[in-house]
């Protein structure tokens, strides 16, 4: 028979004691610093909180010029304002709508139909409400911010479009479609569109469009409860990275603009298409379809009636004429008779 002394059940009983006290120490003190944290300084942290907030602000990303074979510029860019709203710092939506349609003077109805298109998404995203501001609304915008927290001015490059454009062959600029937003997103994760953003609709714009659309960047700033950018926090400069923009890449077409200006003048007043190809290599040199229709009509937002009168039109603008209409083949062999007989004395240019 062996016998154990006293303090062979001791050990074991002093290890459990200071384990225990060890855990109730530690867990006592999380408990203690949780309460101060959200109870006794909870009222300072929250204020602090509304006060100042990182935002990220992205970059917008100018498209691809489309140059013409000479390097004149067929088709670039120009800086439009747009109207955003971010739900996280809106205060009273019907409050906010209200200052918006009395500065803007439009219905409160066109702001919540372009919000609830917005519906689903994170609240500190971006909602596009309104395209194309004018220099004065932007400046009543801007003077009554402290009145609008969550209301944003933000500057986007878009197509600038010349006259003599063809739009048939460069395709136009829409909002891009649900579809694309949420059947792409393995494809675009890289790169992804967000809500209120301007893809390429036929022609060359939506042949290109991942070549033209180039990549956008961002860049985190601080801001104030009225979301309005402060420079520093608690009398420190803040610095943020910034993520660069990659700007699209450009095109050069085989089109001469000045010659597409010229045909599209002396085909001012008809219907029907002309095609100039240069008979060497087959390069198109110009083209025209009309009637035609206003790219900046699309890219800005087509109303209801423009989008009655363009379907309603009985010469089609939407339909290209140089590659979709049918048209009887004139003789190819007249020129050359004309050539011959030029040649032989026969005739006279005149």
């Amino acid at each position: 028979m062996k016998i154990r002394s006293r303090s062979d059940f001791l050990l074991p009983e002093n290890r459990f004691f200071w384990a225990s006290l060890f855990l109730i120490v530690v867990t006592g003190g999380l408990l203690f610093r949780l309460w101060y944290v959200q109870v006794f300084r909870g009222e300072y942290y929250r204020q602090l909180a509304e006060r100042y907030s990182v935002r990220r602000v992205d970059i917008s990303v100018p498209r691809g010029v489309i140059y013409d074979r000479n390097g004149d510029v067929l088709l670039g860019n120009r800086p439009f304002f747009d109207l955003v709203y971010i739900p996280q710092y809106i205060k009273d939506q019907d409050e906010t709508f209200r200052i918006l349609a009395r500065l803007l003077n439009e219905p409160k109805e066109h702001f919540e139909k372009r919000l609830r298109q917005g519906r689903g998404r994170p609240r500190f995203l971006p909602i596009l409400i309104k395209r194309n501001l004018s220099k004065h609304q932007v400046s009543m915008i801007e003077n009554n911010k402290i009145f609008l927290p969550g209301i944003e001015v933000r500057m986007e490059a878009r197509r600038e479009y010349d006259q003599g454009v063809p739009s048939h062959m460069v395709g136009y600029l829409s909002e891009v479609s649900r579809k694309l937003l949420s059947g792409n997103k393995d494809k675009y994760k890289d790169n992804p569109y967000l809500p209120g953003d301007l893809v390429g609709k036929q022609g060359l714009e939506a042949k290109w469009e991942d070549v033209l659309r180039g990549q956008r960047g961002y860049r985190l700033i601080q801001v104030d409860a009225f979301g309005r950018k402060i420079k520093s926090f608690g009398g420190q400069q803040a610095e943020f990275p910034v993520v660069p923009a990659v700007p699209g890449s450009d095109l050069e077409l085989t089109l001469d603009m000045r010659l597409q200006r010229t045909a599209k003048q002396a085909f001012s007043g008809k219907f029907g298409a002309v095609v100039v190809m240069d008979p060497r290599d087959g390069k198109i040199l110009a083209a025209v379809s009309e009637p035609g229709f206003d790219p900046e009509l699309m890219q800005s937002g087509l109303s209801r009636e423009d989008w009655r009168q363009l379907t309603a039109n009985p010469y089609k603008p939407f339909l290209d004429k140089t590659t979709g209409g049918e048209f009887a083949p004139g003789s190819i062999f007249k020129p050359v008779v004309a050539l011959a007989a030029l040649q032989e004395g026969l005739i006279t240019p005149q």
